[in-house]
């Protein structure tokens, strides 16, 4: 157990890490296209499951639609700050 306790920061520093290079380097991407094109083919897959009138799959559609109308929204929110230079 106190072996992995002490992995534990690590494992916090290399999130912390990969979270800042997402937002500071790959959401700029091709001016954030590249990220809002990948929520769009998202949305697509979300529309298709839907459609297939599958039983079941029309809460995980709405569901997963939610979570994409979330995600765009934070990563509009997140290129703003980015966009007036705040990025700390």
């Amino acid at each position: 157990l106190y072996r992995d306790a002490r992995i534990a920061p690590i494992y916090e520093g290399t999130n912390g890490i990969q979270a800042i290079d997402l937002v500071v380097r790959k959401l700029p991407l091709g001016g954030g296209e590249h990220v809002h094109g990948y929520i769009a083919e998202l949305k697509a897959v979300a529309n298709q499951v839907r459609t297939s009138n599958l039983q079941g799959f029309g809460r995980t559609s709405d569901s997963l639609d939610q979570a994409l109308d979330d995600l765009g929204q934070a990563t509009r929110f997140l290129q703003g700050l980015l966009a007036d230079g705040r990025s700390d």
